[in-house]
């Protein structure tokens, strides 16, 4: 792995940790640490976090611990004039990057961020794929997706893992 690609990883692992700690702590003053955090229209809790740290985030208090443990994942950032390798600890950064990201996303809907709007979605025509667009004649209404959803999943089932489904993107802090 190159120097510049590690220490922009760590280095943009250190701005991420911070936006995620100051808009918890933002969000828990005006809503309180009891606020429920979930995705909507699923029955997990937050799967990164759920997946790689065994904790079943439900409320904006129980974030608190998470980043704190991105924190302490995060290392110094490298000086420009250290050119030993340091795997570890940017792949220790790209967890925490994670671990923020999602934090992120979660209390993004807690604030009524997300789903975002599709800026000029009706204008220029635009088309929902989601399997449930066209549920009380919203055709969509020019959101966007966010995290896939259970019914989601279920539509698109084996077509996901059978070859019928061309490609699938999973993109995170974009």
């Amino acid at each position: 792995m190159s120097r510049y690609i590690a220490s922009r990883a760590i280095r943009g692992a250190h701005l991420l940790v911070n936006e995620a700690d100051d808009l918890l702590r933002q969000t828990i003053a005006e809503v309180g640490s009891d606020a429920p955090v979930a995705f909507p229209n699923t029955a997990y809790y937050l799967p990164t976090i759920n997946g790689m740290m065994g904790v079943q985030v439900e409320t904006l208090g129980q974030l608190e611990p998470v980043l704190k443990h991105a924190r302490d994942l995060l290392h110094p950032i490298p000086s420009d004039c250290r050119w030993m390798p340091y795997l570890g600890e940017t792949l220790d950064s790209g967890m925490a990057t994670l671990f923020a990201a999602e934090a992120i996303e979660a209390v993004r809907f807690v604030r009524g961020d997300e789903p975002q709007r599709i800026p000029g979605f009706h204008m220029t025509g635009g088309s929902f794929t989601s399997p449930d667009a066209g549920a009380n004649g919203s055709g969509g209404n020019g959101y966007l997706n966010g995290p896939i959803d259970d019914v989601q999943l279920r539509s698109w089932g084996i077509a996901l893992v059978d070859g019928r489904m061309p490609g699938f993107a999973a993109i995170v802090g974009a």
